[in-house]
């Protein structure tokens, strides 16, 4: 399916104002219910996640055969979404003790619903939408070599020596190994649909409309740019970021996004760039709150600029090393 600029101006006026009206929804609902804040600023953050596929959906059925395009996978996310947006005044009519499990088992039903009809839907209709089957090689080299080993690199590099708490209390000397991978691999599962929502929308939609227009690399740059600024409102009103921590936090979020713009170039799979995100985001929470380290006190510290910088150094490197050197080895084998 071919997407026009008028495409891209309609994606995008959805996504911020939607965004907008979003983020002063849920900072009210914050300032009215103090003692629970955490919670409904994690609820407004995941809804917010699924602006961008919503908005590209919205672009599909426009321009689509209804019955060419799978229907449930819409419908399924379209539900899993109205749960985010209205968790917290559901939260209210449940008792507080049940209330975390309560939500985790939305999410998680939600979660594997999608998953399900994905895999149940028919094939034709996924490629029509640009939902198609992951390239394990590519995809495995880049999750590891381009994305993963650099960021925990760099994060250890800046905050490995902060993390004795974690190792202390949170793993300890009988630590159950399996337990744990276990927890993550559920925790995965369930946030997925959101970080499935974001890579959707800027990258199957965004990246691939700007691409045609603009070129490979401009295409990257720009999306990830645009991934800045609509992140950004809702990081400074929700975590109090300022100077320095509005800098640090735009640069962190435009290499994260450079680099996944690059492995979705390379894969053309919405799934490795989905999952990578989500990965990445659970390497940071790794590395900031298990270490005790505020997210906002580190971020609007001047010491947070070299950790943001050496990041976007090490992935423009690793993306001119792929593109330039192993791309090109790749390419002579082929032949």
């Amino acid at each position: 399916m071919t997407y026009r600029k008028k495409d891209i101006l309609l994606f995008l006026l959805i996504v911020f104002i939607t965004s907008y009206v979003l983020i002063l929804l849920g900072q009210n609902f914050v300032l009215l219910n103090a003692g629970e804040h955490r919670y409904y600023r994690a609820q407004t953050y995941r809804a917010q996640n699924f602006l961008p596929a919503l908005a590209f959906m919205i672009i599909i059925l426009k321009k689509d055969n209804v019955s060419k395009i799978p229907k449930s996978l819409f419908v399924v996310f379209f539900m899993a979404f109205l749960y985010t947006l209205f968790a917290p005044l559901i939260s209210q009519s449940i008792s507080s003790r049940f209330n975390s499990f309560f939500d985790f088992g939305m999410r998680l039903i939600f979660s594997a619903l999608f998953l399900l009809f994905v895999f149940k839907s028919d094939k034709r209709k996924l490629e029509r939408i640009s939902i198609i089957d992951v390239e394990y090689k590519n995809t495995i080299f880049s999750s590891i070599f381009l994305l993963l080993l650099p960021y925990i690199i760099i994060n250890y590099i800046f905050l490995g020596d902060k993390i004795e708490y974690f190792n202390r209390v949170y793993l300890g000397e009988n630590m159950n190994i399996k337990f744990v991978l276990f927890t993550f691999s559920i925790t995965l599962l369930v946030e997925f649909i959101c970080y499935f929502g974001i890579e959707f929308g800027f990258r199957t939609f965004l990246q691939k409309t700007l691409e045609n227009n603009l070129g490979g690399i401009k295409a990257m740059v720009l999306t990830s740019f645009i991934y800045v600024l609509w992140l950004l409102p809702i990081n400074v009103i929700f975590f109090d970021l300022k100077g320095y921590g509005i800098l640090s936090f735009s640069i962190l979020a435009f290499s994260l996004s450079l680099l996944l713009s690059h492995i979705y170039e390379k894969t053309n799979s919405i799934w490795s760039v989905a999952l990578l995100h989500l990965v990445a985001r659970y390497i940071f929470v790794f590395f900031h709150d298990f270490a005790r380290i505020s997210v906002t006190n580190k971020f609007n510290s001047i010491e947070s600029l070299p950790y943001s910088l050496s990041l976007l150094l090490l992935y423009i490197f690793v993306i001119v090393f792929d593109r330039k050197i192993l791309y090109t080895k790749r390419e002579r084998i082929s032949k």
